[in-house]
């Protein structure tokens, strides 16, 4: 039985080999075709620059990280995989985040989503995958990927009426107004402080490039597999890239709390953080909320990797999300063990990008 499905695997590689090539500017035409079938209106998925950019290739002729797969003469599914270092106890490790996976509608039950999986696993020694579909994830677990641990999803409302919708779209707008005016009143009232201008003195802004050392610095002593977040990673990850993203900012104090954040009309994410002390939490988390209800975000948006951070999320006014995400990761080398937990970002994989 095993020598089957070896056989069977094997069977799947080559078909894969045939129908799947990565992007080129010679398929822009029949990909653009795709996008406009999987995702109208998003012009960004169909700019050779922007898709270099995230799947950190060296040129837009060639995307190697763009995996394509065809029927005929169209292109009718995809897979993009992003690079990244991966550490666990004190090694590290070559590996890719899966994202962006779609297959038209009336190609779902040909089985391109499989071998869309099976040709990405040799790209890489280990490749990750956040919280997948049933679908996706029955197949993650017949290829050998492994389930770990990750954070909890934290999120403070500032647009109560998102919330709202969200839990209850059949709400009358006059239902949802009264709601809203009264959870609102509650979180004024049991967060008071929360909602006061912090000391300007204390907490110093800039961008990413500011607190790069204290990024590292804050992440040496991770006991879980991680995502390595150096200099290479960071410049990537948190530049600009005009016309589709701004420059990640960031607010930091002398003592060196952190938090580096993104802003957006949905959500202020909270990429990274790290508090030395609860005063340095309340006033970097209060200047952030004001900073977010003026741009204005619907929410602040964040992971807690831990049951402290959750707590401490909690006592400013965050609510957690009922499960956390689930993590699988594939690996070549069945020497390598990463442990149970995943220690995971905001933008790790393709959060907001």
């Amino acid at each position: 039985m095993a020598h089957n499905s070896v056989s069977r695997f094997e069977r799947l590689k080559k078909v894969a080999e045939s129908l799947i090539h990565p992007y080129s500017l010679a398929r822009s035409k029949k990909h653009i075709e795709f996008v406009d079938k999987a995702w109208p209106n998003s012009q960004k998925r169909k700019d050779s620059s922007y898709l270099s950019w995230k799947f950190r290739s060296k040129t837009p002729e060639q995307i190697e990280n763009l995996l394509l797969v065809h029927d005929g003469q169209n292109v009718v599914g995809q897979l993009g995989l992003i690079p990244a270092k991966v550490k666990y106890s004190n090694i590290t490790y070559d590996a890719q985040w899966g994202c962006n996976f779609k297959v038209l509608k009336e190609w779902e039950d040909c089985g391109y989503g499989s071998l869309l999986d099976i040709q990405s696993l040799d790209k890489k020694p280990i490749t990750l995958g956040a919280s997948p579909t049933k679908q996706s994830e029955a197949l993650k677990i017949k290829l050998g990927f492994t389930e770990l641990e990750g954070p909890r999803i934290m999120a403070f409302p500032i647009d109560f009426k998102h919330f709202i919708r969200l839990k209850l779209p059949t709400l009358s707008k006059l239902a949802v107004h009264l709601l809203q005016v009264s959870i609102r009143s509650f979180y004024y009232l049991r967060y008071f402080k929360n909602y006061q201008s912090p000391p300007e003195k204390d907490i110093k802004k800039g961008t990413y490039k500011d607190i790069i050392d204290l990024i590292e610095k804050s992440r040496q002593n991770l006991a879980e597999a991680h995502v390595l977040h150096d200099k290479e990673y960071l410049h990537w990850r948190c530049a600009a890239v005009k016309p589709y993203r701004e420059e990640t900012l960031s607010l930091y104090t002398h003592a060196g709390s952190f938090i580096l954040y993104y802003l957006t009309s949905k959500n202020c994410y909270l990429y990274e953080y790290h508090f030395l002390n609860e005063y340095e939490r309340k006033i970097l988390l209060r200047q952030l909320l004001n900073i977010a209800s003026t741009y204005p975000s619907q929410a602040l948006y964040t992971y807690a990797n831990s049951l402290a951070e959750e707590k401490d999320l909690k006592e400013f006014g965050f609510f957690g999300f009922r499960t956390r995400l689930k993590v699988y990761a594939h690996t070549k080398d069945k020497n390598v063990d990463l442990g149970r937990k995943f220690h995971m970002n905001v933008y790790d994989s393709d959060g907001t990008i």
